[in-house]
């Protein structure tokens, strides 16, 4: 059975807002096997593995999706590898990437914990 991207990840994305962590990670590691290097898949499931408490994922996800030569996940991915991070117990590491978003201005400058 053959099914259009667009379909599959837009179900995938209703998962994601129903919540249902398990089922994003499913189908996003599902494309990731086709499409390795899919921003779209890397960025949900590193998302998705967030939420269920699996940082070490979710960190070498947002890595990948900030490494991407164009990624329109960069600003997301960076915020969400500091909290990954903080998570983690990688407080440094965390520090570190708040400090940069911190100078760099923007939405998540106003979120950076104190």
């Amino acid at each position: 059975l053959s099914i259009p991207y667009h379909d599959y990840i837009k179900k995938t994305m209703l998962y994601l807002k129903e919540s249902n962590f398990k089922q994003v990670v499913a189908r996003c590691n599902n494309i990731l096997s086709i499409y390795p290097e899919d921003l779209n898949a890397q960025f949900y499931a590193g998302i998705a593995y967030y939420n269920l408490g699996e940082f070490q994922k979710s960190i070498n996800l947002f890595i990948s999706c900030i490494n991407a030569p164009m990624s329109n996940f960069e600003i997301e991915a960076e915020w969400m590898l500091a909290n990954s991070y903080e998570k983690n117990g990688e407080t440094s590491k965390a520090k570190a990437i708040y400090q940069v978003i911190k100078q760099n201005g923007g939405y998540y400058s106003n979120h950076v914990p104190k």
